[in-house]
C-alpha cells in the first residue's frame, strides 16, 4: 500500500499503520491557527481525532475528509462533519481517503536562538 503524505502550509501530514494505544480520541478542531490573520487548518469529513502526548491522529473513515485552509469563523459543529469545500484563504484543500493519519506543524531550526521553533503561517 502506497503511504500518503503531504502538507498544506506548515501543516504535515503522514499515513501509518496504526494508531498509539495510548491515544485518546477528542472533540474534533482546528489543527493549527494562524498566528495573524485569523484562518485555521481543519479536517472536515467523517473523521475522529485522537492525540497522545504533544502528537496529534485523525482516522479517517470516508472518503470525503478535506484538510482545508479557511477562517475560523467558518468553523462550527456542522462544517467540521461536512463533506464540501469551505471558502479558502491560503492553501488549496487536499482529499483524503479513509486511513490513519498523523499530523504535525513545520519545525525550523532557530540559529539565535539555537533552538527548534515551530513554522508560523
Amino acid at each position: 500500500m502506497n503511504k500518503i503524505k503531504g502538507h498544506q502550509g506548515d501543516v504535515i501530514f503522514t499515513m501509518i499503520n496504526e494508531l498509539p494505544t495510548e491515544a485518546v480520541e477528542v472533540k474534533n478542531k482546528p489543527i493549527a491557527l494562524g498566528e495573524i490573520n485569523g484562518h485555521a487548518h481543519v479536517l472536515t469529513g467523517n473523521v475522529k481525532r485522537y492525540e497522545h502526548i504533544k502528537r496529534l491522529f485523525y482516522v479517517v473513515l470516508g472518503v470525503n475528509a478535506i484538510l482545508q485552509h479557511t477562517r475560523i469563523e467558518n468553523m462550527n459543529d456542522d462544517t467540521f462533519t461536512s463533506t464540501k469545500v469551505l471558502p479558502v484563504c491560503d492553501h488549496k484543500p487536499h482529499r483524503l481517503p479513509a486511513g490513519i493519519y498523523e499530523f504535525w506543524i513545520q519545525n525550523s531550526y532557530n540559529p539565535y536562538k539555537k533552538i527548534m521553533e515551530s513554522v508560523k503561517d
